[in-house]
């Protein structure tokens, strides 16, 4: 009796269409193997979309937090500076320079996004928007020694900024009345207002542009 290991050749080298049994089988192993091989190619591509993706997506949560965060810190300065000239309150005036020394939210977001893209379109309209709240900035330590002035507020309680601005005469002669009453027209006239809206069109061009990246 012929051994199994006989009968297993003579099954492999049977012919099918004139093609044996065993090359078949070489072939549906060849076609199994490149199919294993293109869907893992094809994993491998999807897999690496997806992770560039997803770090796209964290990346832009992030920048659009630093434009976020600058909008934020400018209409928070705003918002102490028009507290003091309102009610000569200084913890108003420690809480606006602790935010414009100490924590600098707009300075973070400008470098965080510097470092991100360098001079890119959405990093140009960021810094625009940073200059237009510096501009403010120097209206908003006017308003705020005119009000120091009004409320004969002692300069040893003064922050250094304030202490180095320096009055026309014709605003040092004011009364405190006067004085009062001009230092709230500088930070809630047109010309501030026309700046907030240059700020936020700033900003929106900004996000605009991260969209885009």
């Amino acid at each position: 009796m012929e051994s199994n290991e006989t009968q297993e050749e003579r099954y492999l080298e049977k012919k099918v269409h004139g093609i044996s049994v065993r090359q078949i089988m070489y072939i549906f192993a060849g076609v199994t193997l490149i199919i294993s091989v293109v869907l893992l190619i094809i994993t491998y591509r999807a897999n690496s979309r997806y992770s560039a993706i997803l770090d796209h997506t964290e990346n832009y949560i992030e920048w659009q937090s630093d434009a976020a965060s600058l909008s934020a810190a400018s209409d928070y300065l705003t918002e102490q500076a028009r507290c003091f000239t309102e009610t000569g309150d200084p913890e108003y005036l420690n809480n606006y320079f602790t935010e414009a020394n100490e924590t600098r939210r707009r300075d973070k977001a400008l470098e965080s996004l510097k470092d991100a893209f360098g001079e890119t379109e959405a990093y140009l309209a960021l810094e625009a928007a940073m200059n237009e709240s510096i501009k403010l900035m120097e209206r908003e330590y006017y308003a705020m020694r005119l009000t120091s002035d009004a409320y004969r507020i002692e300069s040893s309680l003064l922050p250094e900024e304030i202490n180095k601005v320096e009055l026309s005469a014709e605003d040092a002669a004011l009364s405190p009345e006067a004085k009062e009453a001009l230092a709230r027209s500088l930070v809630f006239d047109d010309y501030y207002h026309d700046t907030k809206s240059a700020i936020n069109e700033n900003l929106s061009e900004c996000i605009s542009k991260l969209v885009d990246h």
